[in-house]
């Protein structure tokens, strides 16, 4: 398990490199949602990528209370989306919890199929998700030029360069757990 971790941070970092022009395609990210939950294991390895988005979504919030500036409508705009983002991702992460019962995860468990409640469930809120994050990215791709003063810009575009990593995550969890 400790390799396919080191593969799966190692595809993260290639990804974040080579940047990103298009945030990806819905119906290859569901693809590989479906791919991934089959198992425990597969729906762990989405609720890392989930708290890694969730984590980006928080950093930006921080990093514009750290900015210390009035917030253009552009900003305030993105914080909404960032908002939007993290109240997805708890939705996945109480499911993963409370429907899967997953939170005590071990690796001996990865094989183990998943409740099919919870497969359902975890599908059809990681394409919500999907939609969120998409949403942001075209919405920074569109109004990051717009954005006013450096600090927020540079959190903007931060933000920007590793959204992509949710559909390169959700790619690696379905190369490795798919059965």
């Amino acid at each position: 398990m400790n390799s396919k971790i080191i593969i799966l941070l190692f595809a993260n970092i290639l990804a974040l490199s080579r940047g990103a022009d298009d945030f990806g395609s819905q119906e290859i990210y569901t693809t590989n949602v479906l791919a991934s939950t089959s198992t425990l294991g597969g729906v762990n390895c989405l609720i890392e990528a989930v708290f890694n988005v969730e984590n980006l979504a928080n950093d930006f919030s921080y990093n514009i209370q750290v900015c210390n500036v009035n917030a253009s409508a552009v900003v305030s705009e993105i914080l909404n989306l960032c908002n939007t983002i993290t109240e997805n991702t708890e939705a996945i992460i109480n499911t993963d919890d409370n429907v899967c019962k997953n939170a005590a995860y071990e690796e001996s468990d990865a094989g183990n199929l998943a409740p099919v409640a919870c497969t359902q469930q975890i599908n059809t809120l990681m394409v919500n998700l999907f939609t969120a994050v998409s949403n942001t990215y075209n919405y920074l791709a569109l109004y990051e030029s717009t954005i006013g003063d450096t600090c927020s810009a540079i959190a903007a575009n931060t933000l920007k360069i590793n959204l992509p990593i949710l559909p390169e995550s959700v790619n690696n969890c379905a190369l490795l757990f798919k059965q």
